[in-house]
């Protein structure tokens, strides 16, 4: 059974740790543990901006400009940069995160429409199939990362492709493909990364007891990850323990950002337990 004070610890624990930097979309996030997992995208992180910068200051400059322009809103000129990247260097980490770029260049499109306009709205139609076309980019880019694997018979036995792959299909929604991919990454060598895989996928799939067990464990052995993290608060409000829920979202606030936890705390607010069911991620 979970201890929320043990959690919230932990949250502290994390804003006290050194800031980690994920090489496949620029996104820093403090933690006490590394390596952890990157909030943006899931990739495993385990170095810090000062070292990549030093190791490879083209890849920093290229990713702050991508990141720049998401700031911005110019996530055209975001995703070009990526496909420059791609063109130079054709990691699945990458491809992967162009992706995830493009899901949210889709949903900055969505945000624009208005439905106070007079008349038949065509702009809005117009928007909205810039926002489908956009997703399916997106879709095709998580597509790419897993058909190249299965080509490529040189990486089979790599854990981080492994592991874009697995996160690729959990964002195409296949997820007994994703199990699949799961149970291969245990022989690959880094418990941690088998380990979350199997609660991304719970996560996804409405095992929030699951999720719990795995995350209660990490609290109790001083390990929690910032993603496991906003797991937890998923599954305890899918759970109906809602200020718990509420409670440790709002904390996570200051580690993983606003984007990824404030559906979440407004979904809390809003239901106030008047439930429409589990909630998707």
């Amino acid at each position: 059974m979970h201890n929320i004070k043990s959690y919230m610890a932990s949250v502290t624990r994390m804003l006290e740790g050194k800031k980690l930097v994920c090489i496949n979309c620029g996104v820093e996030t403090p933690s006490h543990i590394n390596p952890t997992f990157c909030p943006n995208c899931e990739s495993a992180i385990s170095i810090d901006r000062a070292t990549l910068t030093k190791n490879d200051p083209e890849r920093i400059a290229a990713l702050d400009a991508i990141n720049a322009g998401v700031a911005s809103g110019d996530f055209e000129s975001a995703a070009a940069s990526y496909d420059r990247m791609i063109t130079k260097n054709p990691e699945p980490g990458l491809v992967y995160a162009s992706g995830i770029l493009h899901i949210k260049w889709s949903n900055h499109v969505l945000n624009a429409i208005d439905y106070g306009q007079p008349g038949y709205m065509e702009s809005n139609s117009a928007t909205i199939d810039l926002s489908n076309a956009i997703a399916s980019r997106s879709r095709s880019k998580f597509t790419h990362v897993v058909e190249t694997y299965k080509l490529d018979q040189s990486h089979q036995d790599s854990l981080s492709y492994a592991y874009t792959v697995f996160l690729s299909q959990i964002k195409l929604g296949n997820y007994q493909n994703a199990k699949s991919t799961a149970a291969r990454i245990p022989k690959m060598g880094s418990a941690e990364v088998s380990d979350y895989s199997g609660a991304v996928l719970d996560a996804h799939t409405g095992r929030y007891d699951s999720v719990l067990k795995y995350t209660d464990s990490l609290v109790a052995a001083g390990k929690l990850y910032p993603n496991a993290a906003f797991y937890a608060a998923l599954a305890m409000f899918n759970k109906r323990m809602d200020r718990d829920a509420l409670q440790l979202a709002t904390s996570l606030r200051d580690v993983i950002g606003p984007a990824r936890v404030d559906r979440l705390i407004g979904k809390i607010n809003a239901l106030g337990r008047i439930s429409e069911g589990p909630i998707s991620i």
